[in-house]
This record gives structure tokens, C-alpha cells and sequence, in this order.
């Protein structure tokens, strides 16, 4: 028992440390020099395939999705939150196809590959173009796959596509920044931090409320890690107060991981830990005596135990003593020869 709770004890002594480390990997999106802003906010695109085309296997369908995001990735515009308003997509068209007399039998087919980035929300384009690709397999599936795979990222029509799209978005933001900035206010009023930020982050290093965008997610960030830590360090002393014991420990603190060391209230963060961790070391304290205790009365039982057998050897050879005594005593004289 000991054991266990010199092990929860020492986890809690570290558990402000660990829960300061996990916190400050994620305000340090927010703390950094005004120089590595654009490393943060950059335009984002998301490349997006209908889950069913016509004409496209779904592994065809996953292959396309998958150049697409490269194609993104590459000219580092690709979304860093995850599904953006502003998509790539993608359509194919057969334009020939040919069967080869050959064995086995080859399929040749010529595609028409069309791209597009736009607005996804409001079904507004920005730009386009249309590849041409060759596919040659077994069937059809296989050419068109062999085809796709040779859609490169690197075509100039394509990167020319995508900083087309780049400029257009820019310019959406950049008319409706003013209005994105109130939006995220009123979010953040209503408690919808997330959101809040969200909105603001997206905002490119390129568009003018840039800067604003920054200083007001900074402001609302810091309302957010007052919340969290608010409502996280509730739920912990919440559900120390119905198990106060040191197995309960570890679970209770770990209730706190994830509340950033700039909150407002972290000190009361670090009073709980160390609430929770002089308990846990009074249980210890409390665990050692009654060990001691347990030992030290063992050890008296075995002292008892050898004295009571001592005194019981004593009394047995007494007691041999007096049976040899009387029988000495009942025997005939002894005829004794002298020399």
C-alpha cells in the first residue's frame, strides 16, 4: 500500500510541471514575434471530393483527393484548420479510350482532369483549369488510376491556378475583415471561444485587419484559459471533495491537464495540486506509522512467542527432572563395590 502511494505522491509532484508543459505547448501558438506571424495564419484551402462521382471508383475518387491535397500542400496553402470554406475539387471526363489486342489486354485512355478553387459556401469560383492525362491498364479503373497518379503538382498551369485563387481570397478577406473581427467579438462574448478564434486565426498574414485579428485573438484567448481553467479546476475539486483518497489522486489532477499557466487564476491551480498532494502525504505518514505499528507488534508476538517457548522447554526439563528424581528415589539400594 505503501508502495502505491509513494508512487501517486510522486506523480502529483510533478503533475503542475506536466500540466504547465501540455498548457504552454498550446498558448505558444499565441505567444510568438510579431516577424513569425505569416508562420501561423496563412491562406487555407481545403481539397474536397464528392463522396460519390460518376464515372470514378472510390478508390480513384480517394487517389484524386489525395494529388489534390498535395497539390495544396506544395504551394503551401493546403488548410492548417481543418475543412475551410475555401475547396479545391475535381472532375474527370473521358475523352477516348482505346482496347489494346494485346495479351493480357491493355485499356488506353485519354482523361479530361478539370480543377477549380472557390468559395465552397457561397458556390463562388476563383479560378480553374483543365489537364489532359493518359492512362494504359488492364481495365479501365487501373488506366484511369495510372492516368491520375501523373497529376502533377508541380504543372504550371496548376500553381498559376492556385495563385490566381490565392489573390481572390485575399481580397475576400480583406473586404470582409472588418465584419469577421465584430463576428468574433460577438462570439467571444457569448462564451463561444473556440469559434472566436477560430475566425481570427484563419485571417492571412496578407489581408490588412491582419494585425487587429492577432490582438484581439491574444485578448480572447486569454479569456478562453480563464474559463477552462474556471471550469476544469471546478470539475477536479468537485470530484476530490467525493473521494478524497490517494487512489482517487492521479485521476483528479489529471482533470486539470490542458489549462494553459497564463490563466488569470492558475495559483489556485497549483494550491489544489498541492491541497491534493499534502493529503496524499499525510496518507502516506499515517500508512508508515501503521506499518511500523504493524511491525513492531509482530515483532513483540514473535519475542512473546520465543519466551513463551523458552519458559515451556524450561518447564518440560523440570518436569523430566522430577520424574527421573522419583524414580531414582523408588529404586533398591545400590550394592556399591569400593576399590
Amino acid at each position: 500500500m505503501r508502495k502505491i502511494l509513494l508512487a501517486i505522491f510522486l506523480a502529483l509532484s510533478v503533475a503542475g510541471q506536466a500540466i504547465a508543459q501540455s498548457s504552454k505547448d498550446v498558448s505558444s501558438q499565441l505567444n510568438y514575434k510579431v516577424a513569425e506571424r505569416d508562420i501561423i495564419s496563412r491562406i487555407g484551402i481545403t481539397p474536397y471530393m464528392p463522396k460519390t462521382i460518376a464515372g470514378l471508383s472510390d478508390n480513384n475518387c480517394r487517389l484524386l483527393e489525395g494529388r489534390l491535397r498535395t497539390m495544396l500542400s506544395r504551394n503551401d496553402v493546403l488548410s492548417d484548420y481543418g475543412n475551410s470554406r475555401f475547396v479545391l475539387t475535381a472532375a474527370v471526363s473521358e475523352l477516348e479510350k482505346e482496347v489494346l489486342n494485346t495479351a493480357p489486354t491493355q485499356v488506353v485512355c485519354k482523361y479530361e482532369v478539370s480543377l477549380g478553387i472557390g468559395d465552397g459556401v457561397d458556390g463562388i469560383e476563383f479560378s480553374s483549369t483543365m489537364i489532359e492525362l493518359k492512362g494504359v491498364g488492364k481495365n479501365e479503373e487501373r488506366a484511369l488510376a495510372n492516368a491520375l497518379k501523373r497529376l502533377s503538382a508541380d504543372n504550371k498551369t496548376i500553381v498559376e491556378m492556385i495563385k490566381s485563387a490565392s489573390i481572390k481570397i485575399i481580397d475576400y478577406y480583406n473586404a470582409k475583415g472588418m465584419a469577421l473581427l465584430a463576428q468574433a467579438e460577438t462570439l467571444a462574448a457569448t462564451g463561444n471561444y473556440e469559434e472566436a478564434l477560430y475566425i481570427l486565426l484563419t485571417i492571412p498574414s496578407e489581408c490588412n485587419v491582419y494585425t487587429e485579428a492577432i490582438e484581439k485573438a491574444q485578448a480572447i484567448y486569454q479569456k478562453y484559459s480563464d474559463n477552462k481553467c474556471t471550469q476544469l479546476l471546478s470539475e477536479a475539486e468537485a470530484a476530490w471533495a467525493a473521494n478524497p483518497t490517494p487512489e482517487n489522486a492521479e485521476a483528479v489532477v489529471s482533470k486539470l491537464t490542458g489549462i494553459s499557466p497564463d490563466a488569470s487564476n492558475y495559483a489556485q491551480v497549483q494550491a489544489f495540486i498541492n491541497k491534493v498532494g499534502n493529503a496524499v502525504k499525510s496518507e502516506i505518514e499515517y500508512e508508515r506509522k501503521k506499518e511500523d505499528e504493524a511491525i513492531a507488534y509482530e515483532r513483540q508476538k514473535e519475542q512473546q512467542a520465543l519466551e513463551r517457548r523458552h519458559q515451556m522447554e524450561l518447564q518440560a526439563l523440570k518436569a523430566a527432572r522430577d520424574v527421573a528424581k522419583a524414580y531414582a528415589e523408588n529404586q533398591p539400594d545400590i550394592n556399591y563395590h569400593i576399590w
